[in-house]
């Protein structure tokens, strides 16, 4: 069995679903399938990445395997990402190998509808993971082109594939509710367990931390409009905001850190890798106030490093307070700020212990070898239907 990965980028400052699919990549690698990913690059610049044994990818060393296929943008917009050389490869591939998974992560792209064209070729199956764009939230904002684009292509696409992909049961239920009837796997994200955790840098003050990515969607304005209300009552506490997005978008947000006059915050840009894990370790508190999420990399990104989270009910982490890792709150402000209250309110013990539960919950459920094993159920049931379906898959 084949495996082809069709995602937009998996640069290093490529959003959640980029580092996702490489995680996938690796379990399934280690556990022999043979696999490709392939993606289009608008910049010209990027190198074919190699799987490490400390299951990192970084650009090529000669003599090892190369498992990202890099492919030039076609005619048209940057943003519509078309690729005629990509859908010529996908072409040549399924034809050339019988047993072919084709699993396609996010849309909006033309490149996203080629596995749709591909898919009746025999032997051809298609899964395809949304990765949050099925969402009421996503396909309500964004570009007003959107509901074109949706009609003319993107829902077409979609019916033509043979199963989907939910990270969590909330895109289980968007996908149903567009009308869509195909088998679903609902196989959630896997997290890389940090094998050290650094240590807690206790200085005078605590730490709350947002990392991801800098965009109004993302609920920053009402953590700023949140922070305003409650600096004054928490002062050996810190915010810190991490992350990449459009210049704009940062401009604005700074802009309203000053209009409200707010204390002892920090902007700073993207980070990656140690860097990474190092500012999630180093926090007391993360917090992504997003108002809808497929999944939340980065709630399970900070529990995997022992600090607890806030985040809101658009996101799927219900378990937060079950588990005694975190708090789970209505969307906006108000709530947030009793939210952040009540947990920077406890004493640095207390969140903690809370942290190390979110970590062994991480070790317990959310393993990549144990994600790599789901999916791997599923590919083989696509390929022979005869066998039974894995637990994972969802038919009603």
């Amino acid at each position: 069995m084949k495996i082809i990965h069709i995602i937009p980028s998996i640069g290093i400052e490529a959003s959640g679903p980029s580092h996702s699919v490489k995680g996938l990549c690796d379990s399934l690698i280690d556990m022999g399938s043979e696999v490709t990913i392939s993606s289009v690059d608008v910049t010209n610049k990027l190198k074919p990445y190699v799987k490490e044994e400390k299951g990192n990818y970084k650009k090529g060393l000669q003599g090892d395997a190369e498992i990202n296929k890099i492919f030039s943008m076609g005619f048209g917009p940057e943003r519509m990402l078309r690729s005629p050389e990509l859908f010529s490869w996908l072409k040549s591939e399924c034809k050339n190998n019988k047993n072919t998974i084709l699993h396609n992560h996010g849309m909006w792209y033309f490149m996203a509808l080629y596995p749709s064209r591909l898919n009746n070729l025999s032997g051809v199956k298609l899964i395809q993971s949304p990765r949050g764009a099925l969402s009421e939230y996503s396909l309500t904002s964004g570009s007003r082109l959107k509901p074109l684009f949706w009609n003319i292509f993107q829902k077409r696409a979609l019916s033509k594939a043979n199963c989907f992909h939910a990270t969590s049961e909330s895109e289980y239920r968007d996908i149903r509710a567009l009308g869509f009837k195909q088998p679903v796997a609902i196989v959630p994200n896997g997290v890389h367990i940090p094998v050290v955790p650094a240590k807690k840098n206790k200085s005078d003050n605590n730490v709350l931390t947002y990392l991801g990515r800098i965009h109004p969607e993302k609920g920053i304005e009402e953590l700023l409009i949140s922070w305003k209300e409650i600096q004054n009552h928490f002062k050996n506490w810190r915010l810190q905001i991490i992350g990449a997005g459009n210049q704009q978008d940062i401009i604005d947000f700074e802009g309203k850190a000053l209009e409200l006059k707010l204390d002892r915050i920090d902007f700073f840009g993207p980070m990656y890798d140690d860097k990474k894990w190092e500012a999630y370790t180093k926090s007391d508190l993360f917090v992504l106030p997003s108002p809808s999420e497929n999944f939340g990399m980065t709630v399970a990104e900070s529990l995997a490093c022992g600090t607890p989270v806030i985040t809101t009910n658009g996101t799927p982490w219900s378990k937060l307070e079950s588990k005694g890792a975190g708090w789970y709150i209505d969307i906006g402000s108000e709530a947030l700020v009793q939210g952040l209250k009540n947990a920077m309110s406890l004493k640095p013990e207390t969140l903690s212990e809370m942290g190390e539960r979110g970590c062994l919950w991480m070790k317990e459920e959310f393993s990549w070898h144990k994600i790599g094993k789901e999916m791997i159920d599923v590919y083989n049931w696509l390929i022979d239907q005869k066998i039974d379906p894995p637990k994972c898959i969802r038919m009603d």
